[in-house]
């Protein structure tokens, strides 16, 4: 049974003796515990652990550098109060996966889009088997949520994304991804993107995501598909309130399976 924490020291940046008891109930092994709103020991936490869990308590950390997790470690908020912030003029993205069995879930994830130019991206993975999970993401330069050439088996899965300067959510040369219960709103390109570039995007699942108000470029699309991306199943998902230039669901693949969803306005093609 998952335990609440109900609050915790401010003044002394840490958790109370018996919530962290409760806490560490909960995990197979001791949670490391980050200190609140410390970037510092945020950093070097993520650095020195190697399996297990971290848990990020409630607070602002503003990031210095990108957030690179061990293979094997769960990075875990608490929900839309944990935020990562980039400062302003920041040139790196938020948190980047480059190795195998990584979750990222339950945090707050800010680009601060008004105050950095260069293209940076909230959630990356090049690794397999990363799970992002219950993320808020928004206002990234370049994607909010990105799975790059190499990742595989990659799942994104109830999230929020929202006024990415490009997609809301992209697998770039992803094998076996899914994107599933997430809402994609106020994007600046496509909502959901599944395409080749210089790897191969083969065998995803696009599954029970509402998307709207994205594809506000011209020739954009709430869910699109091409490139020559391979095996993509897109359904039950709901697309709304697009511009009159874009389209729900945009496909150019001869494998792609397209079942059940809903556009409420837009076009399907």
């Amino acid at each position: 049974m998952t335990k609440e924490l109900v609050s915790f020291d401010t003044a002394a940046n840490s958790l109370p003796a018996s919530v962290t008891t409760a806490l560490n109930a909960t995990y197979a092994a001791p949670a490391v515990i980050v200190k609140a709103g410390d970037e510092v020991d945020l950093r070097a936490k993520v650095i020195a652990t190697t399996t297990g869990d971290i848990l990020i308590p409630r607070g602002t950390y503003t990031l210095t550098a990108s957030v690179t997790p061990n293979a094997g470690v769960t990075l875990r908020g608490e929900g839309d109060k944990t935020i990562l912030k980039l400062p302003n003029g920041a040139r790196w993205n938020a948190i980047v996966v480059t190795t195998a069995d990584v979750t990222v879930r339950d945090v707050h994830l800010d680009g601060n889009k008004a105050n950095t130019s260069y293209g940076q991206n909230g959630l990356y993975s090049t690794g397999a088997r990363t799970k992002f999970i219950n993320c808020y993401v928004h206002d990234f330069n370049g994607y909010n949520i990105v799975g790059f050439p190499g990742a595989s088996d990659l799942l994104v899965q109830g999230c929020v994304t929202e006024n990415a300067a490009s997609e809301g959510i992209e697998f770039q040369g992803v094998t076996r991804g899914s994107c599933v219960g997430n809402m994609v709103r106020d994007n600046g390109a496509n909502g959901i993107y599944i395409w080749n570039s210089s790897g191969t995007s083969s065998d995803s699942t696009i599954s029970g995501n509402t998307v709207s108000t994205s594809s506000q470029r011209l020739g954009a699309a709430g869910i699109r598909v091409d490139d020559g991306a391979t095996n993509v199943t897109i359904s039950s998902n709901i697309l709304k309130d697009g511009t009159a230039n874009s389209y729900g669901i945009s496909v150019y693949s001869s494998t792609a399976n397209i079942v059940s969803n809903v556009s409420g306005s837009g076009k399907l093609s």
